[in-house]
């Protein structure tokens, strides 16, 4: 077929195609097109301007009259009085301001109260051995050790925890917390916050309790207002030994962060571990995603903890042996 017919086959068939599926369209009829007239007018002259309107007068305003007020009658004899020389009993009583000085609002004010202790808690020195597992199908990972020394008035923890076995032979890792201060009516009170990691100085946190701040993170850190009762990331899981279950607001210092947590109360349960079977107290703190056993006897002192971390990494560490002596 000549190339030409083709085209014009093409043609024929697009033409066909937009009629048949291409939007309706109406076109007027050249008979109803509509004739338009028009007539030219010579432009009006313009307007003269208006005057300005006069403004209105002013009337008078109407003149008052001025009554005196009457004067005390006063006695022949006896002396005008004046608000300057009007005598103390006379004188009319002022005000005091409604607003107490600052000083004043400040006491008014009372200090929140602190809890009662549950027992004397914690005294000379300790430790306790966990081992550390990853995971809901407890892989163990690493161990870990904690370390207290309590009396005359301060304490010391440490807590060392490292990767063991063959997690240790593809990634070491040792990080060390440790936590000083003093014993008070809030029970622990701490004053310094480190961590290091593999040797290396980490996250630090330093409380000043007359200013009622912790300073994160070494000098020209953040601070952060620390609440009567406020712990450090290892000084929390022994403060219960003095507080029990009665305070269970609390803030915690991470040396990166200061936030309040709550911790619920799940009551008493019996846990079995490797190194034996204890009755504990079940403590959670959901936003913190942290849960704690802590023993009833030796009071306090925290046999099994779960964390798990904002991607959702769930870590455990349980009892496996318990040494403790008083001081005598």
């Amino acid at each position: 077929m000549p190339l030409a017919l083709l085209y014009a086959l093409a043609a024929s068939l697009s033409l066909h195609g937009i009629a048949l599926f291409g939007p309706e369209v109406t076109l007027p009829h050249a008979s109803e097109v509509p004739v338009l007239e028009a007539e030219l007018q010579p432009p009006a002259a313009p307007a003269a301007p208006s005057a300005p309107p006069r403004p209105a007068k002013k009337k008078p305003e109407p003149k008052v009259k001025r009554e005196s007020l009457p004067l005390p009658a006063v006695a022949e004899g006896e002396p005008l009085a004046s608000p300057q020389t009007a005598s103390p009993e006379t004188a009319a009583p002022v005000a005091e301001p409604a607003v107490p000085p600052l000083a004043e609002a400040a006491a008014a004010t009372p200090a929140p109260a602190a809890p009662p202790l549950a027992g004397p808690g914690l005294s000379g020195k300790g430790q306790i051995s966990y081992v550390v597992y990853r995971g809901e199908q407890g892989f163990e990972i690493g161990r870990s050790r904690h370390e207290w020394q309590i009396g005359d008035g301060a304490y010391r923890l440490y807590a060392l925890t490292e990767t063991s076995g063959l997690v240790a032979l593809l990634k070491s890792i040792r990080v060390e917390l440790e936590s000083e201060g003093r014993l008070g009516e809030w029970g622990l009170q701490p004053e310094r916050f480190s961590v290091r990691r593999n040797g290396n100085s980490g996250e630090t946190a330093r409380f000043d309790w007359q200013h009622g701040q912790v300073r994160l993170g070494g000098d020209g850190g953040p601070l952060a207002t620390a609440e009567p009762g406020a712990q450090d990331l290892l000084s929390f899981n022994y403060q219960f030994a003095f507080v029990g279950s009665r305070a269970l607001d609390m803030g915690v210092a991470t040396g990166k962060k200061y936030e309040r947590y709550h911790f619920e109360d799940l009551g008493s349960e019996a846990i079995s571990t490797p190194a034996g079977t204890f009755r504990a107290r079940h403590l959670r703190a959901a936003a913190a995603g942290t849960e704690l056993w802590l023993a009833e006897d030796p009071a306090g002192l925290p046999l099994r903890i779960i964390h798990t971390d904002n991607k959702g990494d769930r870590y455990e560490q349980v009892v496996t042996t318990l040494q403790t002596e008083s001081k005598p």
